[in-house]
């Protein structure tokens, strides 16, 4: 390095390395918060990092913060929700709003043990899922699991259709300037969008073996669900049109024991590259490809667009 080039933040270097530049070496970026929140609930936090903010944490062991930030909320018109904790109701609403659906775990306490049940209900029918925080998990900072996905009979598929039909998009931009700005140029924020629709099946709205199942005694079911996801994954992509980022990273959890390599190809594979295109598309200002479009762009490292 000469004289007078200064060195690359962590920020600078992500990107370089995003847009195919060389930086002035390999950066070095990733999450420390899970290990920060366990040691802190442990009680075993090191005394050098007492006090510190998880950005000061970062900058102590010189590894820049890696932050997913979702840039959107979604609204449930027309739905009505409760929430239970152990069996005792503890909110009531309608037309709620959380970041992820069906998942929500922006309204779960995630520093106790619980179960956690949530109703929703509509003028067709009525479906619930129920998510378990196990004292486990709580030690060590972990998400809760799935303990009941919400389509478990054959009309749960009409219900669920209607609640993602009657969705609205909200843009939250001011999360990922917020976030951008507590990191500065020590690290780098990614927008988090959803699963593409399989993914959202297979993992969030029937689990792995009832996917497997509806797929062969109830094709035509997953298939309408598969056309409903994406009208609002298209939808969710034109909201964040004006999102000016070079990265989004899909929420996927793409193993093997899940997805194998026929349903990967069946499935993935065309909706990783139809929005990829979809998304630089919409930063390029041109048409979005459909459902079925044939694209040229392959999938991308990280499931990224």
């Amino acid at each position: 390095m000469g004289e007078t080039e200064t060195a690359m933040s962590v920020h600078d270097r992500v990107l370089a390395v995003m847009q195919g530049r060389k930086p002035d070496r390999i950066p070095f970026c990733d999450r420390l918060e899970l290990w920060r929140t366990a040691l802190i609930r442990q009680g075993r936090l090191p005394a050098e990092f007492e006090g510190l903010s998880l950005i000061e944490s970062h900058r102590k062991v010189g590894m820049g913060q890696l932050k997913f930030v979702v840039p959107h909320d979604f609204c449930l018109r027309g739905v009505e929700l409760t929430i239970s904790v152990d069996g005792q109701e503890v909110r009531r609403e309608t037309d709620p709003v959380s970041s992820r659906w069906p998942i929500m775990e922006d309204l779960i306490q995630a520093d106790r043990p619980g179960a956690t049940a949530f109703q929703f209900t509509t003028p067709i029918g009525r479906i619930s899922l129920r998510q378990v925080m196990l004292p486990e998990a709580v030690t060590w900072a972990q998400s809760p699991y799935l303990d009941e996905h919400p389509i478990k009979e054959r009309e749960d598929f009409d219900t669920v259709r209607w609640i993602i039909e009657h969705i609205e998009v909200i843009p939250r931009f001011d999360r990922i300037r917020q976030a951008q700005t507590e990191i500065a140029d020590f690290g780098f924020v990614v927008p988090r969008i959803d699963r593409i629709p399989f993914q959202e099946v297979l993992i969030d709205l029937v689990g792995e073996v009832g996917t497997f199942y509806a797929l062969n005694d109830d094709p035509s079911r997953v298939r309408a669900l598969l056309e409903t996801i994406d009208e609002l994954r298209l939808e969710t992509a034109g909201v964040l049109s004006d999102l000016d980022v070079p990265y989004v990273e899909f929420g996927d959890n793409v193993t093997g024991h899940m997805t194998n390599p026929r349903l990967f190809a069946e499935f993935a594979i065309p909706e990783y590259q139809r929005y990829s295109e979809l998304y630089h598309a919409g930063k390029e200002g041109r048409q979005p490809p459909r459902r079925g479009a044939e694209t040229s762009a392959g999938p991308t490292s990280g499931d990224r667009a």
